[in-house]
Formats: C-alpha cells, sequence, structure tokens
C-alpha cells in the first residue's frame, strides 16, 4: 500500500539542523513562487512563503542524507523512483507574522 504523505523523525541530530539553519539564513531571501515554467510567478492568494536556496556543495553531507532518504521514501511509500540528484535546496520559511502558508499541491519534476 502507498501513502499519501511521510514525515520522517530524527533523521538530523540538534547541530546537525543547527548547521542547515545556519546555511539557509546566509542566503539571500526571496518570495516563494508557484507555477510549473521557468520563471514562475509570486502569488499570495496561493502561497505566502518566504525562501532561500542552498548551494548543495556549502552542506554535501546533509544532502547526501536528504537525497538519499527522500530517494527511499519516494521509493517505498510511493513507487516513485527518483533516479537523479537534485540540483538545489529549498531552505522555506512560513511566518506566523505575515500569515505564512502554502495551499495544497502536488510537486511535479
Amino acid at each position: 500500500m502507498y501513502l499519501d504523505w511521510y514525515v520522517e523523525t530524527g533523521a538530523f541530530s540538534p547541530e546537525q539542523c543547527d548547521s542547515i539553519i545556519s546555511a539557509g539564513l546566509s542566503k539571500p531571501l526571496e518570495y516563494a513562487k508557484i507555477g510549473g515554467d521557468v520563471e514562475g510567478r509570486v502569488d499570495f492568494s496561493f502561497r505566502r512563503t518566504k525562501l532561500r536556496w542552498l548551494d548543495i556543495s556549502e552542506i554535501e553531507q546533509v544532502y547526501t542524507r536528504i537525497f538519499l532518504t527522500v530517494k527511499a521514501v519516494n521509493r517505498d511509500s510511493f513507487n516513485f523512483d527518483i533516479g537523479y540528484g537534485i540540483k538545489d535546496i529549498q531552505f522555506t520559511e512560513y511566518h506566523s507574522d505575515d500569515m505564512g502558508f502554502y495551499n495544497w499541491h502536488q510537486d511535479t519534476f
């Protein structure tokens, strides 16, 4: 049986989480976009999120762990094979002071 969603707990130590947060906060902040096209568009009625892009080379060990976990979960829980690496990692922030949210959506490749 395949799942609709999955949560991984305990994948990273508090120290590893701190290093991910530090790497994320060091990057330029932008409003998240929606849409499958290359440029996308900002639409606060659908997604009110701030994000930063992490360079994989700066967090290579963390990236490897994330990718191997995501690959296994997608294969085992969703019958979906991710046969390649991920180019960048989104460091996403949802802030209560600006009512951050992202409506239900399906990620695509």
